[in-house]
């Protein structure tokens, strides 16, 4: 049976996934079947109308809810959150998470039981944890058997490679199409500034290899929060974490309530500046002179709200045009060289 390259970045606001057959991205969240029934539709229905699907073990009765659409097709409070600042790795809804990922790469395949190259990462502070590294490894080895949409998959982690999630960003930087790495990351010293859902992230590479970084727990999760509690506290409404984000995507800077639209884009901006003071003080603080630095990378989800902002004060900075995906592709095409060297 033919080994087929699978990568995935569990994110702990998304999960990025690609397949030589495709690629989704999707909030790295689940909810109840029976929860799709608290708003106009409800079951099959209302799957047929959001990008969702269902997915179960065969000893459950319950079906849990996964898609790119997940947010609008459940009520916020009724998700269930796969994120955590402890061992992630061991929580029952992550590897629900996991399990359910890999089930949705594989109902692109042609077969409903197949071999897999596995290739994902671990933020560069959990993958120095032993235990950490050791629940993930335990949990993605052999075979993960579940239901999608009632057609059972048999997924088989045939190898498995676990790298730190801003070396995937960077081999998709620099490993080009032939899979040769371009000499600035061979040679040269470079930074990456990863955005993330829960944490922000300061890494520095030479000579290909990670040498230091700083890690603030504190990401794009928690400054929704804080603008959604100040909105919430100045007008005595009930916004969500969910409105904040829709609303800074769309360019609107407002929260939706039925037909009325409330703005937060003074609430927005000073946040923003906030947000951007903690950066430049830890980068400056882990990095020092620029003058030796090779490359800047902005990566991310966050980048796409922080990023340009943040270039304008460091001009060096160079923003990735997809940089939620980025760090899956490099995982994809580290992917790749294996296949070729084995």
């Amino acid at each position: 049976m033919e080994v087929k390259d699978f990568a995935i970045d569990f994110g702990n606001g998304y999960v990025k996934a690609i397949s030589e057959k495709g690629q989704f991205v999707a909030p790295a969240k689940l909810g109840y079947e029976h929860d799709l029934g608290t708003t106009t539709l409800g079951g099959r229905d209302f799957q047929n109308n959001f990008d969702i699907n269902l997915f179960k073990y065969k000893e459950d009765e319950a079906s849990l809810v996964f898609g790119s659409e997940i947010e609008d097709a459940i009520e916020p409070e009724n998700l269930l959150p796969t994120d955590s600042t402890n061992n992630r790795y061991l929580l029952p809804a992550f590897k629900k998470l996991v399990d359910f990922a890999l089930a949705e790469l594989a109902s692109m395949e042609d077969e409903t039981k197949i071999d897999i190259r596995l290739v994902t990462g671990m933020p560069s502070d959990d993958i120095q944890k032993s235990e950490f590294i050791q629940s993930f490894k335990t949990f993605l080895k052999g075979h993960h058997v579940v239901e999608r949409n009632s057609i059972e998959y048999v997924i088989n982690v045939n190898e498995l490679k676990i790298i730190e999630q801003p070396l995937g960003t960077l081999l998709n930087v620099f490993l080009n199409d032939d899979l040769k790495v371009h000499k600035t990351f061979k040679n040269g010293l470079i930074v990456v500034i990863d955005f993330g859902s829960g944490t922000t992230i300061v890494d520095i590479y030479r000579k290909m290899k990670r040498i230091g970084g700083k890690t603030i727990p504190n990401g794009m999760i928690q400054f929704h929060e804080t603008i959604a509690d100040t909105l919430s506290s100045k007008k005595n409404i009930a916004a969500t974490n969910t409105m904040i984000e829709k609303g800074i995507r769309n360019k609107t800077y407002t929260a939706e309530f039925g037909q009325e639209s409330i703005s937060f884009k003074s609430i927005f901006d000073a946040e923003l500046q906030k947000k951007l003071q903690t950066i430049i003080q830890t980068y400056e603080r882990v990095i020092g002179q620029e003058e030796h630095v090779n490359d800047f990378i902005i990566t991310g989800g966050g980048s796409f709200i922080i990023g340009k902002e943040l270039k304008e004060i460091k001009p060096k900075f160079r923003l990735l045009e997809n940089p939620q995906l980025s760090t899956a592709t490099g995982y994809i095409k580290l992917g790749k060289l294996m296949r070729r060297d084995a």
